[in-house]
Formats: structure tokens, C-alpha cells, sequence
């Protein structure tokens, strides 16, 4: 008898509706990083991630250098895949970065360095500037400045064209 009631519930919802998937558990949407001039040669750029495998790129030149920069220059896109998105909302939790101070500051004329996170339509930041951010703080950033550098970046099309 119980296993006419599983057959009979197995083909009821085989009829049902599909529904989308529930969004990730982290409810992370978009992780971005942006990396402020200094008084010599430091990259200055804006990089963002969002969740649906998107990204957008944004460098500047660097103060007081002749060096050209080694990342592109101006508005790129690019993609990440779902896994390394995941992976950067599943370091952003494990170093408890909604806990964390909106400032960590230690020394003046460095390069300064700000995360943004947002979960769940709520969107926090992190200005970083100094040299004696956390040790999570630290892997944080340099997990985001190595996927910036790994992202295929293009040039985003001119909209006037």
C-alpha cells in the first residue's frame, strides 16, 4: 500500500511546474574592488563581479608614471564563471566581512583599497588604507586582485556605435 501512495506522488509531481532555482545560499549578488592611486606607480582600477557570471573592469592611469599599466586601460567587461563567483562570496563569508569595521586605516600616503559586498539588497564596504589590514583581509584582497587580473577583459562596446 505505501508503495502505491510513492508511485502516485512520484507522478503528481513530475506534473508539477518547474521552478526556477533557489538563489545561491549566500545571497551575494555582486563583489566589487577598487584600488586608489598613490604618489608613484600604483594600479588604479575599479573591478566588479556579479553573480550571474558578469564583470565589468574599469582602469585608470597611474599618478606620476611613464610605466604603462600591465591591465587595460578604460570601461572592459568580462565573465566569471558561477564556481570562482561562489568561491569569492564563500571567502567574503568566511572572513566575516559584513562584521567587519567600514575603516581600516593605519598609515597615510599609501594606495587605498575598497570592498563591496552585496547580499541580499544590502550592500557594505570596506576602505582599506595602510599596510596591517587583517590576515583575512588580506586574502580577501588578494584573491579579488588576482581574479581581476585572470578575467579575460574586452573593451565594453561604445553605445553610440
Amino acid at each position: 500500500m505505501q508503495s502505491i501512495y510513492i508511485a502516485i506522488s512520484m507522478i503528481l509531481l513530475s506534473f508539477s511546474p518547474k521552478t526556477e532555482p533557489p538563489p545561491a545560499a549566500h545571497g551575494i549578488t555582486q563583489i566589487s574592488i577598487y584600488k586608489g592611486p598613490c604618489f608613484g606607480y600604483c594600479p588604479v582600477y575599479d573591478a566588479s563581479f556579479f553573480s550571474d557570471g558578469n564583470a565589468t573592469f574599469e582602469g585608470k592611469e597611474p599618478r606620476r608614471s611613464t610605466i604603462p599599466p600591465d591591465y587595460p586601460l578604460g570601461k572592459n567587461i568580462g565573465n566569471i564563471s558561477k564556481e570562482k563567483f561562489d568561491s569569492l562570496a564563500a571567502l567574503v563569508e568566511k572572513v566575516k566581512f559584513f562584521e567587519m569595521s567600514d575603516h581600516i586605516e593605519q598609515v597615510t600616503d599609501l594606495p587605498s583599497t575598497k570592498i563591496t559586498v552585496v547580499r541580499n539588497d544590502t550592500t557594505k564596504s570596506v576602505k582599506i588604507y595602510g599596510l596591517r589590514p587583517s590576515e583575512e583581509m588580506k586574502k580577501l584582497m588578494s584573491t579579488l586582485e588576482q581574479v581581476a587580473k585572470e578575467t579575460k577583459w574586452k573593451p565594453m562596446p561604445d553605445k553610440s556605435e
